[in-house]
């Protein structure tokens, strides 16, 4: 690798501030991901949310937030926010009936967990899956790095890694979940339970230069319904 050039301090800070200015993507855009995901967990479930917004009343008021804070982080992204964001919000009935699914089938899977309560507050893996399927309907809607910096979150907090353009089946349980990777074209049918360490990850591709489109080619493994 060649030398860099030699500058000055003030020099290099100038060529910082400079790289600062022309930055497009909102500064706060990795704190804004973790409080959008936090907000729509608090909205679809009671169980998430602080004990002073538990009332209807105070429901209304964080479900007119979140199409805010959404508009805020993507609107520097991408030239149709407004559209997009009012296309994820007619999203959230599915992704809230498939995360109901995707809970009882964890109750149901796992002879450990006692209540639904229990798998929404304390498993990591339907934590992860929720993240998931809001970042998917991102995903989904093309919507420039938000879905990753969503999915990133999640990975911290569950060591379970999703790729936000996985498809993911209804019904769907990660057992203890650590280490669990999940890529982007991999195909997941309904009803299907992963135990943790599980890796659907692609072969190598030569990359010839140019990114690969969204809804290329498929280069992760399908899992069809049951397994």
């Amino acid at each position: 690798m060649a030398d860099s050039p030699s500058l000055s301090w003030s020099a290099f800070v100038d060529v910082l501030a400079a790289e600062r200015s022309a930055q497009a993507v909102p500064r706060p855009v990795r704190a804004m991901a973790e409080q959008f995901a936090s907000q729509v967990l608090a909205l679809l479930f009671p169980q998430f949310a602080r004990n002073e917004r538990r009332d209807v009343s105070s429901l209304r008021e964080d479900a007119e937030q979140i199409p805010a804070l959404l508009l805020a982080a993507i609107g520097p992204l991408m030239t149709d926010a407004p559209r997009v964001t009012a296309a994820f919000m007619e999203t959230l009935p599915r992704v809230h009936a498939a995360l109901l699914a995707d809970a009882q089938a964890i109750l149901d899977a796992d002879p450990a967990a006692e209540s639904l309560d229990e798998v929404v507050l304390a498993y990591p893996g339907f934590l992860a899956t929720a993240v998931h399927r809001f970042a998917n309907e991102l995903y989904r809607l093309d919507v420039p790095l938000f879905p990753r910096l969503l999915s990133e979150w999640s990975h911290r907090e569950t060591g379970i890694d999703i790729h936000p353009g996985a498809t993911i089946g209804r019904g769907f349980a990660i057992d203890h979940g650590t280490g669990v990777v999940i890529g982007e074209t991999s195909v997941i049918g309904n009803h299907v339970k992963l135990y943790q360490g599980v890796t659907l990850g692609a072969l190598s591709v030569a990359r010839d230069g140019e990114a690969q489109p969204r809804g290329g080619k498929q280069r992760h493994p399908t899992l069809e319904d049951n397994v």
